[in-house]
């Protein structure tokens, strides 16, 4: 396990985040011209904002699949090593890296010092380094 790995990890879920995000935004824009839509004769300016939304939304789809792939992938990597690490190591790993909360956030949820929990990664993997 290496600082980058777990920073994939949070970069992954940030990323799904982001696309769900987007995909609901294109959702809405899509209901609400759908309801404009509704009881009109459809004119081609509509038709083409609908066919782009909705080619928006498939290609977001995918890329939101993707990227929930890869992360899920890693984070499988990732758990079992993780499980291994004392209790309130492994809580911070998770609030942080697989959670994707911001130092502050952990440092709430765990009850210790934003200082103390930006330092554990360093420990865990300075261990983990002198284990090997």
């Amino acid at each position: 396990m290496t600082l980058e790995e777990l920073k994939k990890v949070r970069a992954g879920r940030l990323r799904v985040k982001h696309y769900q995000a987007r995909i609901s935004a294109l959702k809405e824009q899509q209901l609400r011209l759908t309801q404009r839509m509704t009881g009109l004769i459809a004119g081609k300016n509509r038709n083409d904002q609908m066919a782009e939304y909705v080619s928006k939304l498939d290609a977001l789809e995918h890329n939101l699949m993707v990227a929930t792939i890869e992360m899920e992938e890693r984070m499988q990597r990732l758990d079992q090593e993780v499980s291994a690490l004392p209790e309130h190591y492994e809580k911070v790993i998770r609030l942080r890296y697989f959670d994707g909360l911001k130092w502050s956030e952990v440092a709430k949820k765990a009850g210790y010092t934003q200082e103390y929990v930006k330092s554990i990664p360093g420990k865990i993997l300075t261990n983990i380094t002198y284990r090997l």
